[in-house]
Protein backbone atom coordinates (compact mmCIF):
# COMPACT_ATOMS: atom_id res chain seq x y z
CA UNK A 1 0.00 0.00 0.00
CA UNK A 2 1.37 3.45 -0.70
CA UNK A 3 2.08 5.71 2.17
CA UNK A 4 2.73 9.27 1.80
CA UNK A 5 5.57 11.56 3.11
CA UNK A 6 4.25 13.48 5.99
CA UNK A 7 4.71 16.59 4.38
CA UNK A 8 1.89 15.71 1.78
CA UNK A 9 -0.25 14.26 4.23
CA UNK A 10 -0.77 17.62 5.82
CA UNK A 11 -2.12 19.17 2.47
CA UNK A 12 -4.35 16.38 1.94
CA UNK A 13 -6.03 17.23 5.10
CA UNK A 14 -7.56 20.07 3.52
CA UNK A 15 -9.98 17.17 1.82
CA UNK A 16 -10.95 15.59 4.96
CA UNK A 17 -14.43 16.29 4.79
CA UNK A 18 -14.60 13.79 1.86
CA UNK A 19 -12.72 10.73 3.53
CA UNK A 20 -15.04 8.73 4.91
CA UNK A 21 -13.45 5.39 4.40
CA UNK A 22 -10.03 3.64 4.53
CA UNK A 23 -10.64 2.88 1.01
CA UNK A 24 -11.44 6.57 0.39
CA UNK A 25 -7.86 7.85 1.84
CA UNK A 26 -6.17 5.11 -0.26
CA UNK A 27 -7.83 6.46 -3.58
CA UNK A 28 -6.89 10.29 -2.51
CA UNK A 29 -3.57 8.93 -1.97
CA UNK A 30 -2.88 7.48 -5.31
CA UNK A 31 -4.42 10.58 -6.75
CA UNK A 32 -2.24 13.02 -4.71
CA UNK A 33 0.72 10.62 -5.94
CA UNK A 34 0.39 10.31 -9.27
CA UNK A 35 -0.92 14.25 -9.76
CA UNK A 36 2.72 15.31 -8.90
CA UNK A 37 4.27 12.46 -10.80
CA UNK A 38 2.27 13.07 -14.32
CA UNK A 39 3.36 15.00 -17.16
CA UNK A 40 0.87 17.14 -19.12
CA UNK A 41 -2.84 17.74 -18.27
CA UNK A 42 -3.11 16.21 -14.89
CA UNK A 43 -6.93 14.54 -15.19
CA UNK A 44 -7.87 11.77 -13.35
CA UNK A 45 -6.95 9.42 -16.24
CA UNK A 46 -3.96 10.85 -16.36
CA UNK A 47 -3.11 9.98 -13.02
CA UNK A 48 -4.34 6.42 -12.88
CA UNK A 49 -2.10 5.85 -16.15
CA UNK A 50 0.68 6.96 -14.61
CA UNK A 51 -0.06 5.03 -11.57
CA UNK A 52 -0.27 2.08 -13.58
CA UNK A 53 -4.46 1.62 -13.15
CA UNK A 54 -5.36 2.59 -16.18
CA UNK A 55 -6.85 -0.79 -16.04
CA UNK A 56 -8.58 -0.25 -12.96
CA UNK A 57 -12.09 -2.10 -12.76
CA UNK A 58 -13.36 0.64 -11.09
CA UNK A 59 -12.37 3.34 -12.54
CA UNK A 60 -15.52 5.76 -12.08
CA UNK A 61 -14.85 5.49 -7.97
CA UNK A 62 -11.53 7.95 -8.24
CA UNK A 63 -13.69 10.36 -9.82
CA UNK A 64 -16.00 10.42 -7.67
CA UNK A 65 -13.62 11.18 -4.74
CA UNK A 66 -13.31 14.03 -6.13
CA UNK A 67 -16.85 15.08 -6.86
CA UNK A 68 -17.10 14.75 -3.26
CA UNK A 69 -15.51 17.51 -2.35
CA UNK A 70 -16.65 20.87 -1.95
Amino acid sequence: MLTLPTWMITIVTEFAPAIYTLSTWYKIEILVAGAILARGKRTVSGVLRVMGLSQERNYAKYHQVLSRVV
